[in-house]
């Protein structure tokens, strides 16, 4: 079964139905990522900059992009390698509530 859901506690934390939890103070340098590296407006890292819309297929979206968009750069600073980091963890994280997807 799918569940491509989320709610946020009241910390402003993303909390999803396996009982993953990432914490509003760990996703800085993500939204800072999600400015510099989305590819449009149809991307998942512009839906989850936007909206914080933080479902397990935008997350699972965003990291995938990220990724993609590092491996064709030359020029990747400290900060988007720990957006990386950050957005894989929490991809990782929910992971199984979407059916096995990968990038």
């Amino acid at each position: 079964m799918l569940r491509d859901t989320f709610e946020r506690d009241d910390c402003g934390a993303f909390v999803y139905p396996n009982g993953f939890r990432m914490p509003l103070e760990e996703t800085g340098a993500i939204w800072q990522a999600c400015e510099l590296w989305h590819g449009g407006q149809r991307s998942s890292l512009y839906a989850l900059m936007s909206s914080g819309h933080a479902t397990p297929s935008v997350v699972w979206g965003a990291s995938c992009e990220l990724n993609r968009a590092i491996e064709l750069s030359s020029d990747v600073d400290c900060d988007t390698l720990q957006a990386q980091e950050d957005l894989s963890r929490w991809a990782d994280g929910i992971e199984g509530l979407l059916g096995g997807e990968s990038c």
